[in-house]
């Protein structure tokens, strides 16, 4: 055997999954994700138990897709390649730090008011959450009926699925940074070992 093999070892084939790790990894990544959008939520819906009970549904619906995802044998023999498990790291790494700046919280703002636009407009009539949402005499009754419930709980996927586009498109990018930097089992460039590694060609 190379002693390059036995220096770095090659990934398995299939990337193993935990299922109680990934539960915890998706909640964690997706509530602190969901964090601006939330509190936007709060903002615009008030302290409801319905419109709570919607966003914090369609945050673990979110979550429970990733786990979903992560199980997929298909999934996981692509994430064996450390360049795309090092892309997935880096583009959910940055959306973590965003969500805790506040004019990065802009972001999930718009994506905000353009599903809120997008759910009016499917919903309508009595469903119509601006209408409800500005009545500020509304009973609660009015505003903790299953419409009502069902249109902040879609709202809150709609946005959630704008926001991944364009998450998506950033960690294409830099996924492209990883296959021209990195090999599939080898150090990346900008790695400590990567640099040594470099230094000693």
């Amino acid at each position: 055997m190379a002693v390059a093999e036995l220096a770095h070892p090659a990934a398995p084939e299939i990337w193993p999954f935990d299922l109680g790790k990934s539960i915890f990894k998706w909640l964690l990544i997706c509530a602190i994700s969901g964090g601006p959008s939330f509190y936007f939520g709060l903002f615009v819906g008030g302290l409801r138990p319905a419109a709570i009970f919607a966003m914090i549904a369609g945050i673990a619906t979110f979550a429970a897709f990733y786990v979903y995802l992560e199980s997929r044998e298909s999934v996981r023999r692509k994430i064996a390649d450390r360049r795309i498990r090092r892309a997935l790291w880096i583009g959910y790494g940055t959306r973590i730090v965003l969500s805790i700046i506040p004019l990065a919280a802009l972001v999930d703002m718009w994506c905000g008011v353009i599903s809120v636009g997008l759910c009016d407009a499917i919903f309508g009539g009595g469903g119509n959450l601006m209408q409800s949402l500005d009545r500020l005499d509304a009973p609660a009754e009015q505003l903790a009926t299953i419409p009502f419930t069902a249109q902040i709980y879609f709202t809150t996927l709609v946005q959630g699925v704008l926001l991944n586009i364009i998450l998506g498109a950033y960690t294409l990018i830099v996924l492209a940074i990883c296959y021209s930097t990195m090999s599939e089992h080898q150090p990346g460039l900008f790695t400590r070992r990567g640099r040594q590694n470099q230094l000693r060609q």
